[in-house]
């Protein structure tokens, strides 16, 4: 699973030409290591090809040049090393003379080697980013060679002063936000533009031009290079600016019978169906190894609970495959929100519509979306409202995971035994020796309860809005967009505990759970002639008095039964719902827009 480590920006004294010259030639780069202060140099070694790091428990990291985009990004691969990843330097200017950089690293970890080194790699990531900060460089300001166009405004700014603590309030975290959106947008802007030129807003080497470079900024988005400037408010006019440097006024183009308004409903519909083809496979993963645990340990009997009194006999083939079927009833919310998300607003611009004659069919097709919000009005005050339903697909499916996190930590602890946890999803006491804490499930619980909360926190966002747009609606993407990856993360985690997760074959051999098989006697008593009143009165009086002897030997055979436990059936009803999200409509049409 690829995960990505990010050091905080760090400002430089130094113009942004300059400390790429020397970052790009690791040559000069040993020369910024001989001018930093001791402290900054420890666990960091600098030659002329490479850089050096320590990151406890792995050890030396060596990394090395492998790409460059001058002057704002130097890419770097590791070699020979036990823990493969790629780091990028991006620098951007602030002002002729000073800089800000950041670090991103992006490695493919399995979640508990995740778990194992981030906070090490992160602290080597943060102790880097002060060295390369605290380096000295040549000035090269404003006698560099290399000239960057920068965007003269805002895309809605006129003729007035803007005021900048204004500014950095109702940006907020916006470009944050946006950069979940990039590839988004860049497909979005494919699919118009293509329709701008069959109706003659374009020309056809305009149009050519346009997506070559645009499928150029898409390639930066999939390797984690895209980044939104500052001074640039949002993924749009960032997007928007990288055409107009690289082609001029013809990429001012791209927003002709357009609004943000339905260029960021477009983006954000883009993702989401993304995100819900993601999660549905995650739980159809955690679905199976439900499935397969229940089918290994059908006839494992176990308590079952009323009141967290013990009641009845269960089996873990129910237990587990309970939590298989309540996922095969969540993905039915999950297909609910995919069809309503699957609906192409772009075309409706700011809510109104356009004069341009544009082929909303046509878009509608290039993106791969079912249909359209057809009424453009409504395609507005679908903001927000796809955000709440989806959220509540999000929810129902963490319901699940709190309730099965929340049984796994129970069923864990010493009191009851009746599974055993993997020991690396188990953690220590700082204190006490013998502890192993079901941390992974706890966090999972915490993750989920809290994911439960995503349509209440959409709604109160939302709820006393008329029809068109507002502002307000900008700040649902901080809670909506990074809810995907906390579920995802969840979900993954979960299916590989339950892989791993062994359970006590013979908890019913102790003597204090005989209790449970007294219904098991009354049936028995009242299938022989005695009234069932007569029959529950007697064993009752049996179980006070010390009488009761249990005879462990159940047979149930009805339906979802311990001794029939309709698991094909489960399964067949979860692929039914797969089989009805119609993912490759989706695929392939993105893949024909990229082609």
């Amino acid at each position: 699973m690829e995960t990505k480590f990010e050091s905080s920006v760090r400002e430089i004294p130094y113009a942004q030409a300059s400390v790429y010259h020397r970052l790009s030639d690791l040559a000069l780069s040993e020369e910024v290591r001989d001018q930093l202060p001791e402290d900054k140099r420890e666990d960091i070694v600098f030659s002329s090809d490479s850089i050096t790091m320590n990151v406890p428990p792995v050890g030396n990291i060596s990394i090395q040049i492998c790409d460059r985009e001058e002057p704002k990004t130097i890419k770097y691969e590791t070699v020979s090393s036990p823990l493969p990843f790629n780091l990028w330097v991006q620098l951007l200017p602030i002002t002729e003379t000073t800089c800000k950089m950041k670090l991103t690293i992006k490695a493919d970890l399995n979640p508990f080697v995740k778990g194992m080194i981030s906070k090490p790699l992160q602290a080597g990531l943060e102790k880097l980013a002060d060295a390369i900060a605290a380096g000295k460089y040549e000035e090269r300001g404003a006698d560099s060679t290399q000239t960057i166009t920068h965007m003269a405004s805002k895309l809605w700014e006129k003729d007035f002063e803007i005021n900048s603590e204004i500014e950095r309030f109702t940006v907020g975290r916006d470009r944050e936000m946006d950069l979940y959106l990039a590839p988004y947008d860049v497909l979005g802007s494919m699919a118009h533009i293509t329709m701008l030129e069959s109706i003659g807003l374009l020309t056809s080497e305009e149009l050519s031009r346009l997506l070559a470079a645009l499928k150029e900024i898409y390639t930066l988005c999939q390797r984690g290079e895209f980044v939104i400037e500052e001074g640039v408010e949002d993924v749009h006019s960032q997007v928007e600016l990288m055409l107009t440097r690289q082609l001029g006024d013809m990429g001012k183009k791209i927003h002709c019978g357009r609004s943000r308004n339905d260029q960021v409903l477009v983006d954000l519909k883009l993702f989401t169906r993304q995100q819900l083809k993601d999660i549905a496979e995650d739980v159809k993963t955690l679905f199976d190894e439900l499935i397969a645990k229940s089918n290994q340990y059908k006839d494992v009997l176990m308590p079952g609970y009323t009141h967290l009194q013990i009641a009845m006999p269960s089996s873990f083939g129910l237990w587990f495959g309970a939590y298989a079927e309540s996922l095969a009833d969540d993905m039915l919310f999950l297909q609910a929100a995919y069809r309503m998300t699957n609906r192409n607003p772009l075309g409706s611009a700011a809510g109104y519509g356009s004069s341009f004659p544009l082929d909303r069919s046509m878009t509608t097709r290039l993106l791969g979306f079912d249909s359209m919000d057809y009424n453009v009005v409504y395609a507005q005050m679908g903001r927000g409202k796809m955000e709440r339903n989806v959220a509540f697909a999000i929810a129902t499916i963490a319901g699940t995971m709190a309730k099965l996190a929340f049984d796994a930590c129970l069923f864990n602890s010493q009191n009851f035994s009746f599974v055993r946890l993997p020991k690396e999803c188990t953690t220590g006491s700082s204190i006490m020796p013998h502890k192993k804490n079901p941390d992974v499930f706890e966090l999972i619980r915490a993750k989920s309860n809290k994911l439960q909360a995503l349509p209440q926190q959409v709604t109160l966002i939302m709820n006393n809005l008329p029809c068109g747009y507002f502002r307000d609606l900008q700040i649902i993407k901080e809670v909506f967009l990074p809810a995907f990856d906390e579920l995802k993360d969840c979900l993954r985690m979960t299916a590989y505990i339950i892989n791993r997760m062994s359970v006590d074959e013979h908890i019913l051999d102790n003597p204090l759970y005989d209790p449970i098989f007294s219904v098991e006697e009354v049936n028995r008593l009242a299938a022989s002639g005695m009234p069932f009143r007569d029959a529950y009165k007697k064993v009752g009086l049996d179980i006070e008095s010390g009488q009761f002897k249990a005879d462990k030997h159940i047979h149930h055979t009805h339906e979802g039964s311990i001794g029939n436990l309709c698991n094909d059936r489960i399964e067949e009803l979860m692929q039914q719902t797969l089989d009805g999200f119609h993912f490759e409509r989706m695929t392939n049409a993105e893949k024909a827009l990229l082609a």
